[in-house]
């Protein structure tokens, strides 16, 4: 890798050099310049090519860097590695999963869509906690209707789209469609927490989908 820098800043960064570059009517990529001894027209250009440098130090700790040759000054950019004990990394687990459970409270409020199938359309049912507290009394008056043998007795609700009026079985389906859509997402935080290491993008659909 090689990085054209100004003022000790990396301000762009490439494989070979960006543009039809000859030496000695051959066409070379930026290595293949450098090894041959053409650094001059290299560094001319403003392109100086990567290096890592690592200082071992004591208890595993390390100074690790890049360094960019300025023929012949050297710009070293270092940062001090210190390994991370047990306890940190077990702090970086906990703090990971109490994310997973942020992310999957997040996910299960943020409602879904239930298609009656008739003039009703669909209808945005939430999910946060408060809408929870709601729903758990039209379930017990739909579970109360239906025990009592009374299955289409028509019951009020509010969805986030507006009111409409659902019997008792309908509500069931409604439980039922519920708890599929939130299956996954469940399932999902269940597993980002087992996973060893947990992933930085836990947030990212990809583990969601």
């Amino acid at each position: 890798m090689f990085h054209r820098i100004e003022n000790n800043v990396i301000v762009e960064s490439v494989r070979v050099l960006p543009k039809d570059f000859r030496h000695n009517g051959v066409l070379y990529p930026l290595r293949q310049m450098w090894d041959n001894g053409a650094k001059d027209e290299v560094v001319a250009l403003g392109w100086l090519p990567e290096r890592r440098i690592v200082f071992p130090l004591a208890e595993g700790r390390k100074y690790e860097g890049m360094a960019y040759n300025i023929l012949p000054d050297v710009v070293e950019s270092w940062q001090e590695s210190v390994p991370k004990t047990a306890e940190d990394l077990a702090a970086e687990r906990e703090a990971a999963i109490r994310g997973i459970i942020k992310e999957r409270e997040r996910r299960l409020a943020l409602g879904f869509d239930y298609d009656f199938g008739d003039a009703r359309g669909i209808h945005r049912i939430g999910t946060t906690e408060q809408d929870h507290k709601g729903w758990d009394k039209v379930a017990k008056l739909a579970s109360a209707a239906i025990f009592a043998g009374l299955p289409n007795t028509v019951i009020g609700i509010e969805t986030d789209t507006g009111a409409v009026q659902v019997t008792a079985a309908e509500w069931q389906q409604i439980t039922l469609a519920v708890a599929l859509w939130e299956q996954p997402i469940w399932h999902a935080s269940f597993a980002l927490q087992a996973m060893d290491p947990i992933p930085d993008n836990y947030t990212d659909n990809v583990w969601w989908s």
